[in-house]
């Protein structure tokens, strides 16, 4: 099994992820968001305003304890959405429910 940065390498490369917190923000809004990364170090106010915004969505959200930037390509990003589904599966399934959290 891969590592959950294998598949965010390939989600990214593929355009699949919304990086950052405007970009994330858009891609929930218009409906297109499948799951949310959050990175652990991220800010109160950034988890409490993603949760928020991807239980109005649906969408769920998990807390990832790696560097979620460099995983995507994007360093410095705290927040990521995955947009297409069957990448956000392979990456929910490689976390596993030990990292799950809100």
């Amino acid at each position: 099994m891969r590592r959950p940065e294998d598949y965010l390498g390939i989600a990214a490369r593929a355009g699949k992820v919304a990086a950052g917190r405007t970009a994330a923000e858009m891609a929930l809004r218009k409906g297109r968001g499948r799951l949310v990364l959050l990175a652990k170090e991220c800010g109160k106010d950034v988890r409490k305003r993603f949760v928020k915004l991807a239980e109005t969505f649906g969408v769920p959200v998990v807390v990832v304890d790696l560097d979620l930037g460099r995983a995507i390509g994007r360093p410095g990003k705290v927040v990521a959405v995955v947009t297409d589904t069957g990448l956000a599966g392979q990456v929910l399934s490689s976390i596993g429910e030990k990292e799950v959290e809100v």
